[in-house]
């Protein structure tokens, strides 16, 4: 079975597409929300109780501090967490293609007679993909656990993300003139 184009095809010209998988997204949103939140309370709270002066500066950047340190943690331990559980998922799939590597195959044929191939078609989609052991682990990671095995999650990554905003606001209170961030 052959597919003919409208256009020729060149590979040349493929577009991209940006990471949506919401890996870094949402810690980043929920982070900025909520050091800036926090920290607004905060000197509020100071201001309201001790008036301005230094006393809320220093909250101010205590919070920004005890802030940066919690998300941090939080998100290295959060991450963590789900790549070692990603792992340990992956570790069963590898033993299960070792142990049972026809009963696997049948089933990445039935997932693919699943999504509209003809049986013929599926099974040999199927056997061509187990002939490499390693192909076939990231090809059920990724269509069973809808993981990349390739591009788990780093926690150091995560626990090393700070919010230019803050480090900008830290910058302009305690230097002499203002400092932009540069991103």
């Amino acid at each position: 079975m052959t597919i003919e184009l409208a256009r020729p095809y060149s590979p040349e010209k493929h577009h991209s597409h940006r990471d949506v998988t919401g890996g870094w997204l949402r810690p980043a949103v929920f982070g900025a929300m909520d050091g800036l939140v926090s920290n607004v309370a905060l000197i509020a709270g100071v201001v309201g109780a001790a008036g301005a002066g230094r006393g809320a500066v220093l909250a101010g950047f205590a919070g920004l501090v005890a802030g940066a340190c919690s998300m941090a943690a939080g998100e290295y331990t959060s991450v963590r967490s789900q790549t070692e559980l990603m792992r340990a998922e992956i570790a069963v799939e590898r033993r299960e293609l070792a142990r049972n590597p026809d009963g696997e195959r049948a089933e990445l044929a039935a997932l693919y007679r699943s999504r509209g191939l003809d049986a013929d078609l599926a099974r040999r989609v199927a056997e061509g993909l187990s002939a490499d052991p390693e192909q076939a682990l990231r090809v059920h990671v990724r269509e069973e656990l809808g993981v990349d095995p390739d591009d788990l999650p780093s926690p150091y990554l995560a626990a090393g993300y700070a919010d230019p905003r803050q480090v900008e606001l830290i910058e302009q209170r305690f230097a002499d003139r203002p400092v932009r961030c540069r991103s």
